[in-house]
């Protein structure tokens, strides 16, 4: 399971895409994004091992941006 973890947010959304460019997961409820988080499917379908790309947008109380290592994006691993 891939989650955001924190606390503090104003606003914040999670999106998870394939390796085509393809969004496989959204969402912009902070309790989907920080208790819950992407399972690795898309509309209840495992998804392939393989590496996928997430972005995180999102602001903190303070008027900060959200960022994990200074990064709004990266490259997650799906392993099965």
């Amino acid at each position: 399971t891939f989650k955001v973890y924190g606390e503090g947010f104003e606003t914040l959304s999670l999106s998870i895409y394939d390796r085509n460019g393809n969004q496989i997961f959204e969402s912009s409820s902070q309790t989907q994004i920080i208790d819950v988080g992407w399972d690795g499917r898309k509309d209840g379908a495992l998804q392939e091992s393989g590496t996928y790309i997430w972005v995180i947008e999102g602001t903190f109380f303070d008027g900060s941006p959200v960022r994990y290592q200074n990064k709004s994006t990266g490259i997650l691993k799906l392993i099965r």
